[in-house]
């Protein structure tokens, strides 16, 4: 009985060792790859390389889009869009008004002091003027207002040079009167009008002015006959109105203050002396020029 035992046991003991040797199969592993798309990209390509003739565009209608006809070579293509927008360009309607004020210095060349030896004066101003933005954001319109003060006084007289001042002149209440001399201490008042364009920093202008300067001239009244000692000298004042035009160039340094270069070129055919009640004209051409550099301040 014991051996039956004994041997069932090692049956048992080889059957279990056999099925035990057999291998067990693998697990599958699965690699999934994930693909996300970041963004999209568009390449855009030119409609058309040659121009086009005619563009034609459909208004939206009920269930019907807006359509643009674009016509090349007598062939037509027709885009449909959704939305459609036309901008039209508005005209330009801010008409702004600046004021200005300025202060002048220059040189005046006047052939009225060329011929007494003096060929030029030194000259000081000030001045205001008013600009208005017309048809276009860079082209405006001004007027303004410029006192002009020659401060050195250079007294000239026809003694050392001979010019068409020597003489006898005689006054509308036909009183003699000889030239002595001339003061060269001029007041003038300018009314210049220009036209402007502003380019970035610069802004040239060009313009046309009208100029009152004004002297006093010294002149020998003769009470009696020519000759006598009992004559006096009497002091007359002595005008021209000057026309001419001028050219600017302006350049902005810093907000509101500005540069700028000035010549002007003026001429007059007529030179007046007043004294009281008494008064004559001499007809002569008389040019003047003048250089300078102003400071401009924008209110």
């Amino acid at each position: 009985m014991w051996k039956k035992n004994n041997v069932f046991l090692i049956l048992l003991l080889v059957v279990n060792f056999c099925f035990s040797q057999n291998k067990k199969v693998a697990d599958t592993i699965y690699v999934y790859e994930e693909v996300i798309v970041r963004d999209t990209i568009y390449i855009e390509k030119p409609l058309f390389k040659n121009p086009i003739d005619k563009v034609i565009v459909t208004p939206e209608q009920k269930g019907v889009k807006s359509q643009i006809i674009l016509v090349q070579n007598n062939q037509k293509t027709t885009l449909t869009v959704d939305s459609l927008q036309i901008k039209k360009k508005k005209p330009f309607t801010d008409f702004r008004w600046e004021s200005n004020s300025k202060f002048f210095v220059g040189v005046n060349y006047n052939s009225l002091f060329k011929e007494f030896g003096s060929k030029n004066q030194n000259v000081l101003g000030v001045g205001i003027f008013i600009k208005k933005t017309l048809f276009h954001p860079n082209f405006s319109i001004g007027i303004g207002l410029e006192i002009l003060l020659s401060p050195t006084n250079l007294t000239v007289n026809d003694s050392i040079s001979s010019s068409f001042l020597d003489g006898f002149f005689f006054t509308d209440t036909k009183n003699p009167k000889l030239f002595e001399s001339l003061s060269t201490r001029g007041f003038q008042i300018q009314l210049p009008v220009q036209l402007y364009w502003k380019i970035q920093k610069f802004t040239p202008a060009i313009g046309v002015f009208v100029n009152r300067s004004s002297y006093s001239a010294n002149f020998i009244n003769y009470a009696g006959d020519i000759g006598t000692t009992n004559n006096e000298t009497e002091r007359f004042n002595a005008k021209s109105y000057y026309f001419g035009y001028l050219f600017e160039l302006n350049y902005a340094i810093y907000k509101k203050w500005s540069i700028s270069l000035t010549y002007t070129f003026g001429s007059t055919n007529t030179i007046e002396f007043t004294r009281n009640n008494d008064s004559f004209a001499v007809d002569k051409k008389i040019t003047q020029r003048l250089f300078g550099t102003s400071i401009l301040y924008r209110f």
